[in-house]
């Protein structure tokens, strides 16, 4: 009854979250920090009694703790809206230019200004972009899901939504076949995956889904198909090259021919009409910067492209590293956590929807650190935004609040490398 209980609450924090950003998505920063604060509490409680619990839990209760709380939470988000964001006019102006120019890629939406042919209802939506300028960044993949949000019903962030929603409820089931069920847990109650996907729609979940089901057929040494998802994952977002080397290692060099197989097959249509996704990850790989760690300590001191330089360098080194050990070693899926999340501390570029990439992961290894990070990320919504009297520029963070989010996490990373020091000093005395 207790874990019920602990549902009901997360449920009417979440319908709390959902009224007081409801209807433009913005609310008080110490509202939505509460209330996720608490969530997030509950949902380590919950993660950590699991154990106890499920020796007197019947199936029903297993059912209700691993999905249908989880679902509720979701389907809470899909009856508000987005938090925080305006991203979703981008998705759905994509779906429109998808449907009824052939192509989403090539022509940005500020060419579209003025357009009398424009549908009264896409007008909002065409004025509600950022970066007008800067033509679509979404994978092919990742397209066909805002096409099919416009099929369902046009210029509409619920179909993103509930299209989003079904594949985060997909990525709960695969993690159950390959992590623990403390890791799951932590993954379908966290606050930062339903306020991010369930409620704002961040479209990064099509990519995650076929890279878990990639994960999931490695395991089941289903090499072809592991290879096919972790292909689509990567014509949904590019993040997915990086997992990309250490599943080809597990597969026999005979089934290597699928990957280049099937992204060429995704992106032919769209490279031999413009140049699909590629104009638009170049521009924003160039000048976006937001929420760096590492990457934006160095360019205190050095230019921004030798920064870049360095953390490249640092990131490719320690990649390799890591690669060759994992070669050597027996664990079919490979420490994603990492790999994610050195990524991540050196990027320019962190938004609190990234995370999802290196939380699944997390859901399969939990570290403390790992799971802190999925609370303190949010600490991002601290910025001229959200502050619109603070004196800052539109996306630019005060310091302090850097500091909140990144100092706790590397105090856990440091106090769980020391424990493991610890753990192996104690087994070799013992040996």
């Amino acid at each position: 009854m207790l874990i019920h209980g602990l549902g009901a609450l997360s449920a009417a924090a979440f319908v709390l979250l959902g009224y007081l950003s409801y209807p433009d998505g913005d609310m008080s920063l110490p509202w939505f920090y509460a209330i996720t604060l608490f969530v997030f509490a509950i949902s380590i409680y919950v993660a950590l009694t699991h154990k106890q619990a499920n020796k007197t839990f019947s199936n029903f209760q297993v059912f209700c703790v691993v999905l249908g709380w989880p679902i509720l939470f979701r389907l809470i988000g899909l009856y508000f809206g987005p938090i925080f964001e305006d991203d979703h006019y981008r998705f759905l102006w994509d779906g429109y230019t998808f449907a009824n120019f052939g192509s989403p890629y090539g022509v940005a939406p500020e060419q579209f200004f003025g357009d009398p042919t424009i549908p009264d209802k896409f007008q909002p939506i065409l004025d509600g972009i950022n970066n007008p300028d800067i033509a679509t960044i979404y994978g092919p993949i990742t397209q066909i899901s805002f096409l099919l949000a416009y099929w369902l019903a046009p210029a509409e962030v619920t179909a993103l939504q509930a299209i989003y929603l079904l594949l985060d409820v997909v990525v709960i089931l695969l993690l159950l076949k390959i992590a623990p069920r403390a890791g799951v847990i932590l993954y379908a109650w966290s606050p930062l995956i339903i306020k991010e996907f369930a409620f704002t729609a961040h479209p990064d979940i099509v990519g995650v889904v076929f890279m878990v089901a990639s994960l999931f057929c490695l395991k089941k040494d289903h090499q072809h198909l592991a290879l096919v998802f972790i292909a689509l994952s990567f014509c949904a977002k590019v993040f997915a090259i990086l997992l990309i080397p250490l599943i080809v290692i597990r597969c026999h060099w005979k089934t290597w021919w699928v990957l280049p197989v099937v992204v060429a097959g995704v992106y032919a249509p769209f490279l031999l009409l413009n140049k699909a996704d590629l104009y638009g990850l170049f521009a924003f790989a160039k000048d976006w910067q937001f929420n760096g760690s590492v990457f934006a300590l160095l360019t205190q001191w050095l230019p921004v492209q030798q920064a870049k330089l360095l953390c490249a360098v640092v990131f490719c080194s320690c990649y390799a590293i890591y690669w060759f050990v994992f070669v050597r070693n027996r664990e079919l899926i490979p420490r994603g956590d990492w790999v994610f999340g050195l990524f991540f501390f050196l990027a320019p570029v962190l938004n609190a929807w990234y995370l999802i990439w290196f939380l699944v992961f997390a859901a399969i290894y939990p570290t403390r650190w790992a799971w802190s990070a999925s609370f303190l990320i949010l600490m991002s919504y601290i910025n001229g935004y959200n502050l619109l009297d603070s004196g800052l520029e539109l996306y630019q963070q005060p310091h302090w609040a850097r500091l909140m989010e990144y100092l706790p996490i590397i105090a856990l990373f440091i106090y769980e490398l020391l424990l493991k020091k610890q753990s192996l000093k104690i087994k070799i005395l013992k040996s």
